[in-house]
């Protein structure tokens, strides 16, 4: 920052002094006997730290350095020729700083070895800690051969707990899989020797020591999928029944003729899940019976007269003609049906007759065909949105209502457009089926879940009345465990999923009863709880508050109440009813013991009223003047300070209060002081404004006049800024009526004066310059710090130099305004 004071040529060049040093020879031969006796002791430490400080020759002492390695010797001779040779003493920082090196590397490696050792030891390991400790050392570097070994040892040892892990979370993972995997494909008794299988493994591998590194959601994942096959194994067993017996009943068909099958009871027997394999047969088994089904043969119609045809006839015409009309093909085929059931030539229909029914056939000919193009449209625009249905991921009501709503629109066309070519029937069929799958297989999950339920339930059920048994015919039972069991029955209960309707109302039949029988003896416990715990309100009731064993009578029963709750809970409602009322009277004997209390304490008392009317006048001052508030602040505060202790229940709110008056009142003088201060800065600028204008119209030959109502209409300032400001406006105001050119030239030259009283003020007070100001700011920067140094010298504060930037006349431009702006608002 100080290039410029070197870039600075003098005016008058300095005459060039030479000085000629004297010229010292050292003898050769003492310099090459220093070199000898430097060679001879480099096998001597100590003898080469002697010589190397006796040596007067630079190169020896370089040369005997070389043998210089202990801490100690290194200390030394860097402390004898820190200021004598500068190559030896820097050899020397060097090997200390290499041997400081090497013992932090060696610390950090020993810290190491003995965070890995540690870590081989730990209860539980986790990559993480090996990552870290791995990262640790491979940042250090030339390390010693030891403890490399020790650390290569130990790491080892982490390397093989990590495998070991890696190896157990493995297992754990594949028993999950293997979980999930069941049953498959798999006959009920493998299932559940497998499962076995399973359960036992995962118990062997909770064994091992390093169980605590695998995360806890697998186990509890493992169990999860453990308990659910176990609960869904019933309903599998009963699944796998029933398709052996519709396997059994398959074959009994296969062997019967199919002449004495029904289509209806096959479809019937054969409900439920089953094998591909298996519905290929049954299907085959199917076209079977309806191949050998007799064909019935539609009975001859009585042939109706000629004369009663006719009205028939002419009625059927007509109607044939309005439903082509209004676009009705179903109504309009009918009618021709009835027609061609008609004997026409019989009728002899006349020429008119004919040619309308020749016209109509045609028409409805025609339409039919379009009818029929069109209905093959609409049908294959319902198979690509039923084979569009897989993909959408809909909800399985939604979906199943979707292939319902398609084939009842296919059903509707087969009537206004006739029936579908039978390869179009079959591609919607299908892809209706293949999007039915697992809206099938979600209606069958959820009835096998159904039939878990029941199961579930019924082992609930089993289990409560297990319980009811073993509870007769003992004496002294453990009423707390009865009521968490019947609590936890009844939510579980209440947490089973659905199950068949028709097994739902048995079942709650069966646990009401039960849960009844449990809690019959409990309600019967609870009834009597209750008695005591009236009583115990009762002796509450009738404690005296005077008397001295009154808090320790009280705190016997609040003890025995607590055990008797623990003891024996009793129902929600009335366990808090009368919780209720036992605090409420603990609360009124507390209560009543604090008021005899306080009634003793009335000097305590007196002090509190003295200390809370200091407080109302405190908080009652808002609407004095400044002078008044400061005074009544410091009368207040001896006066609290004489007043003596107050109960200490009332202690902290009335301190409180006192803190809050006082800091809300040394807010408002703070707030009003801060207010005064910003009109005075206002008010500065104001004049200093003014003199600006005024000097302006001087030198501009404007009116200088007509700014004095607004000098007089400003505050009066502080003294320094009033008279600086106000000396300023007025030699300004006499300089503007007597036309004073040399007072303008005057304002004219302090222009540069001012700028650098302006730089050094923003120098002073560490604000920014411009930019084009910064190598003139170096130069002043310069100037301030030798001022700075100079002692003996007295020097202005920061507000005697800007009373003197204010008194100082000058003209001034936007830029010299704004800065000028900027170290006032500083300042003040």
């Amino acid at each position: 920052m100080f290039d410029f004071l070197f870039k600075r040529k003098p005016k008058t060049p300095p005459t060039p002094v030479v000085v000629v040093a004297p010229i010292v020879v050292a003898p050769t031969a003492a310099r090459e006997a220093a070199m000898t006796a430097a060679k001879a002791v480099q096998h001597d430490e100590a003898a080469s730290v002697a010589f190397l400080i006796a040596c007067d020759f630079a190169d020896a002492r370089l040369l005997a350095a070389q043998a210089v390695h202990s801490v100690p010797a290194l200390q030394q001779v860097l402390a004898a020729t820190r200021k004598t040779d500068r190559r030896v003493a820097k050899l020397m920082q060097t090997r200390l700083d290499q041997l400081d090196t090497q013992r932090k590397l060696l610390a950090l490696a020993t810290t190491c070895i003995a965070d890995a050792d540690r870590l081989a030891n730990a209860t539980t390991l986790t990559p993480n800690q090996v990552s870290e400790l791995d990262r640790r050392w491979q940042a250090l570097t030339l390390v010693p051969e030891s403890e490399q070994q020790a650390f290569a040892t130990s790491r080892a040892t982490l390397g093989i707990r990590l495998a070991a892990q890696a190896t157990l979370q493995r297992a754990v993972l594949d028993t999950l899989a293997q979980l999930r995997a069941l049953p498959g494909e798999q006959p009920p008794e493998v299932v559940r020797a497998t499962l076995d299988a399973l359960v036992a493994s995962l118990a062997d591998l909770r064994l091992s020591a390093d169980i605590g590194a695998v995360p806890k959601h697998l186990l509890v994942q493992c169990d999860e999928a453990a308990q659910v096959l176990r609960t869904s194994l019933v309903a599998f067993e009963q699944r796998h029944a029933a398709s052996l017996a519709r396997l059994a009943l398959l074959e009994e068909w296969e062997a019967a003729a199919p002449e004495s099958l029904q289509e209806s009871t096959l479809r019937r027997g054969w409900q439920g899940e089953v094998a591909p394999e298996w519905q290929q047969r049954f299907d085959e088994l199917l076209q079977r019976v309806i191949a050998a089904r007799p064909v019935k043969v539609a009975p001859v119609m009585s042939v109706l007269p000629v004369s009663d045809q006719k009205p028939i006839f002419i009625a059927a015409l007509q109607s044939m003609e309005q439903a082509l009309e209004e676009g009705s093909l179903q109504i309009a085929s009918e009618a021709d049906k009835r027609l061609r059931s008609l004997d026409l030539p019989a009728l002899r229909p006349s020429e008119a007759e004919a040619a309308q029914l020749s016209r109509l056939r045609a028409e409805l000919g025609r339409l039919q065909g379009w009818a029929r193009w069109g209905g093959n449209v609409s049908r294959e625009e319902l198979q690509k949105a039923a084979e569009a249905l897989p993909e959408q991921a809909l909800a399985m009501g939604e979906l199943a209502k979707k292939i319902g709503s398609l084939r009842e629109r296919w059903k509707s066309l087969d009537g206004s457009a006739g029936s579908a070519p039978k390869e179009l029937w079959h591609g919607f069929d299908a892809a209706c089926t293949a999007a039915y799958a697992p809206v099938a297989e979600h209606f069958a999950r959820l009835a096998e879940e159904r039939q878990a339920n029941v199961g579930v339930a019924t082992d609930m059920i089993a289990d409560m009345q297990r319980n009811a048994d073993a509870l007769v015919g003992v004496e002294h039972p453990d009423w707390k465990a009865v009521a968490l069991f019947c609590q936890r029955s009844l939510q579980s209960w209440q947490r089973l999923g659905p199950t068949e309707r028709k097994e739902k109302k048995r079942l709650d039949a069966e646990f009401n009863a039960v849960l009844q029988r449990l809690r019959a003896p409990l309600d019967d416990i609870r009834a009597s709880e209750i008695r005591e715990r009236e009583q115990m309100i009762a002796d509450v009731v009738a404690l005296s508050p005077n008397d001295r064993g009154a808090l320790d009578a009280l705190r016997v029963l609040q003890d025995r109440w607590q055990e008797r709750a623990k003891a024996l809970p009793l129902e929600r409602n009335d366990e808090q009813g009368l919780w209720t009322r036992f605090r409420a009277a603990c609360d009124t004997v507390f209560a009543r013991r604090k008021e005899a209390v306080s009634e003793a304490d009335a000097g305590r008392q007196d002090n509190l009223h003295a200390k809370e009317a200091l407080c109302v006048a405190l908080e009652q001052a808002g609407e004095l003047a400044i002078p008044q508030v400061v005074s009544l602040l410091r009368d207040t505060a001896s006066a609290w300070h004489r007043a003596g202790p107050v109960p200490r229940a009332a202690e902290s709110a009335i301190d409180t209060r006192y803190r809050q008056a006082v800091t809300a009142l040394q807010q408002q003088v703070d707030h009003a002081q801060r207010a005064s201060d910003a009109l005075a800065k206002q008010a500065i600028l104001a004049k200093l404004q003014l003199c600006q204008q005024v000097e302006s119209a001087l030198v501009a030959g404007g009116d200088a006049a007509a700014l004095q109502d607004q000098w007089q209409a400003l505050p009066a300032l502080a003294t320094p800024f009033e008279r600086a400001l106000g000396q300023r406006f007025e030699q300004a105001q006499i300089a503007a009526q007597q036309t004073d050119t040399a007072y303008a030239a005057t304002l004219e030259a302090n222009r540069t004066v001012l700028g650098r009283e302006l730089l050094r003020m923003e120098i002073v007070l560490s604000l920014d310059s411009p930019a084009e100001l910064m190598r003139e700011r170096l130069q002043l920067q310069v100037e301030v710090l030798q001022a700075a140094l100079k002692s003996g010298q007295p020097v202005a504060t920061e507000q005697q130099m800007l009373v003197a930037l204010c008194n100082l006349p000058a003209l001034t431009d936007g830029t010299a305004t704004e800065r000028l702006q900027r170290v006032l608002e500083r300042v003040l």
